[in-house]
């Protein structure tokens, strides 16, 4: 498989394959607009739930054809959700995506012990997939959005599927910085200790399939100038695919500078589930939510 180098590629990879995506909340503009063109690129067949009188409104309004998608009609906010996790756990769709509903809706109705998509001893990250203009590879970033404060257990399973994504894309061998503030490890930052752990158990072949250093400033990770400036070596530094970050206040703001002020892309889904779980912010772009959905569709 050859390595996909940007977002776009991933869209035209996954162009015909045609999975079965269901929607939890389909009257969001945006969502429809996305959902609009991944059915007409054979990306995706769609099923929205919700209001149906509310979905065909914002379908017109939009210009988006109602027949490009089925909608299964449910007019109560409150089991859009639950429904939709219901069609994927009967086997009727690939992959889940939220529209207009509650975050804190969507990943109860995902996480709910006897009709959800995890099971007991499932942990669900988010990961993000961010093309910078300025930066010549793409990032792979997590957590910014499920896991508040990660403990090193639950940062090494972030990193696992930051690889196993890496993968899908054809990266044979990702390079992954664990981020803090420093790169000196310190008893006073924790995310320090923890980069040196994560370091170590790369070293023992404990993580497999990347090469993993930490911990490392930011901009040490993508900054080769830095690097060199510092004098500092390593295998990963200013080249790294994967950036894992020590919370998801550090992280979220990470990827919303990089959107805001540098032009970024992305894409991004919740992992951990039975299934590729998209979940976008609602002030994303159609575009943002149209790549989270060709990359759902390539991992699903």
């Amino acid at each position: 498989m050859s390595k996909i180098r940007s977002l776009e590629e991933i869209a035209e990879r996954v162009k015909n394959s045609q999975k079965r995506l269901v929607v939890a909340g389909g009257n969001a503009p945006s969502v429809i607009e996305a959902i609009g063109r991944a059915v007409k690129e054979k990306i995706v067949v769609a099923t929205l739930v919700g209001d149906e009188r509310e979905i065909l409104k914002v379908a017109r309004d939009h210009e988006i054809d109602p027949s490009s998608f089925d909608v299964c009609h449910e007019p109560d906010a409150h089991k859009v959700a639950p429904k939709a996790v219901e069609l994927v756990v009967s086997g009727k769709a690939d992959l889940l995506m939220k529209g207009l509903i509650g975050t804190a809706d969507y990943m109860r109705a995902i996480l709910n012990k006897k009709s959800g998509l995890v099971g007991e001893q499932g942990i669900l990250t988010h990961v993000m997939v961010i093309e910078v203009p300025s930066y010549h590879k793409l990032l792979f970033v997590s957590d910014v959005a499920i896991l508040v404060s990660p403990s090193l257990s639950e940062k090494l399973i972030m990193l696992e599927y930051c690889v196993q994504i890496a993968k899908a894309l054809g990266i044979t061998m990702p390079k992954a910085g664990i981020i803090s503030c420093v790169e000196q490890p310190s008893t006073k930052i924790d995310s320090t200790i923890d980069g040196k752990l994560m370091k170590q158990l790369a070293g023992r072949s404990h993580i497999k399939g990347a090469v993993v250093d930490g911990p490392l400033a930011i901009d040490l990770a993508i900054s080769k100038k830095s690097a060199e400036i510092k004098k500092f070596k390593s295998p990963v530094a200013g080249d790294c695919d994967i950036l894992i970050f020590p919370d998801i206040c550090t992280a979220n703001v990470f990827f919303k500078s990089l959107t805001i002020l540098a032009g970024a892309r992305l894409a991004a889904l919740v992992v951990g589930a039975d299934v590729p779980c998209i979940l976008t912010s609602r002030a994303d772009t159609e575009e943002s939510k149209f790549l989270s959905i060709a990359l759902g569709a390539l991992l699903a």
